[in-house]
């Protein structure tokens, strides 16, 4: 199989004007794998990769479970994620949650969460929002995401995160861990 590599993809992005995922998604279309994505086809396929890139994931709550969703996304390449958390890194969070480290506690998780997705994967696009969802803002900040996957830890937001979805109609994966 015919592969392409970072560089070369970020050359003829640069060299073309357009963003590293077109150049991703053109190169699968011709079946050409970013080097990337090689172990993901196996599972998703060429057409499942291209949509893959071409899907918009909204992510609420980048603290344990979140944050590592976030970064799993990021890896298999999503191509656009909505990350939405109002809370920093604090020494508590250390324990658990994957982006949390000594270096970044009192920053905002979506700040951080937004750099780590690019240190990954240049071809995912971030949109943040650095606030508590909520009632109000929740169609807003969700409007298109295509699923939403909650990273919450507590019930009463999770029950905004549902509403706000069935009202969108977008499906809504929801998860959740105890302690570590």
């Amino acid at each position: 199989c015919l592969v392409i590599g970072l560089k070369t993809t970020a050359s003829i992005a640069s060299s073309q004007g357009v963003s590293a995922k077109e150049i991703e998604i053109a190169a699968l279309r011709q079946e050409i794998i970013p080097r990337r994505y090689l172990r993901n086809i196996g599972t998703s396929g060429m057409n499942g990769q291209i949509r893959l890139l071409q899907s918009t994931v909204a992510v609420v709550g980048a603290g344990g479970l979140g944050s590592t969703v976030i970064e799993l996304l990021a890896r298999q390449g999503i191509g656009h994620m909505i990350i939405i958390d109002n809370d920093c890194f604090t020494e508590q969070n250390l324990n658990r949650q994957v982006m949390s480290t000594e270096g970044n506690l009192g920053e905002y998780k979506v700040i951080v969460a937004a750099k780590r997705v690019k240190e990954i994967n240049s071809a995912t696009t971030v949109t943040t929002f650095q606030e508590r969802l909520t009632g109000e803002n929740a169609q807003g900040f969700l409007s298109g995401a295509q699923v939403v996957v909650d990273g919450l830890d507590n019930l009463p937001s999770r029950l905004v995160v549902e509403r706000a979805c069935h009202q969108l109609a977008v499906p809504y994966v929801h998860a959740s861990i105890g302690g570590f």
